[in-house]
């Protein structure tokens, strides 16, 4: 089965490419420096965890908290930190790469955003599935406050899930696009036309 499309909402597959690059992009700059922050201030991040967890400063066992759990919870921070930090980089630089494929029609520089976001697409759906199963347990639960916030939930994720799923569609057929059009002209070595 093929899936293919020729636009992308309204805009030319071209476009699309360019926007979605760039409000990636965007994002993934600032997630760059608020990770970046937080891997600076995570000493603080600790303290708020211990406050989160109700350890007043008066209380005796506040001591043993920083010197055994606050130095698991400041290494924990890291660790979580640290791979937002990557994964955020990898997503500016398959923005990046979308964009530079996108005007160089180069679709081997395609190939990182739509193997990233395939992820991506695989987890929000994965995602999606255990929040429905999750929406029809509260459905029969009879809160009327959780089945609400768990009906807007689902319905948020699920329309992610269909505009994600859409726009790795329409990224992947700009791929076999521009990949047709450089077979056509005989230019279809990385080094001739990237």
């Amino acid at each position: 089965m093929k899936l293919k499309t020729e636009k992308f909402c309204c805009f030319k597959l071209e476009t699309a490419a360019i926007v979605i690059g760039t409000i990636q992009g965007i994002v993934g700059i600032l997630g760059i420096i608020f990770t970046s922050i937080g891997l600076y201030r995570k000493d603080e991040l600790a303290r708020y965890m211990n406050q989160v967890y109700n350890v007043s400063a008066n209380d005796s066992s506040f001591y043993l908290l920083k010197d055994d759990d606050y130095y698991i919870k400041l290494f924990t921070w890291e660790v979580i930190l640290a791979i937002a930090l990557f994964f955020t980089i990898v997503e500016v630089v398959t923005a990046a790469l979308l964009i530079y494929g996108t005007i160089k029609k180069c679709h081997y520089s395609l190939l990182p955003w739509l193997i990233t976001f395939g992820c991506v697409v695989f987890f929000t759906l994965l995602r999606s599935f255990v929040y429905t199963i999750v929406f029809f347990v509260t459905l029969f639960s009879g809160d009327i406050h959780m089945l609400l916030m768990s009906a807007f939930t689902w319905l948020l994720i699920v329309l992610t899930t269909a505009l994600y799923c859409y726009a790795w569609i329409a990224m992947k057929s700009l791929y076999q696009n521009i990949k047709a059009e450089n077979v056509y002209q005989n230019c279809d070595k990385l080094s001739i036309n990237c």
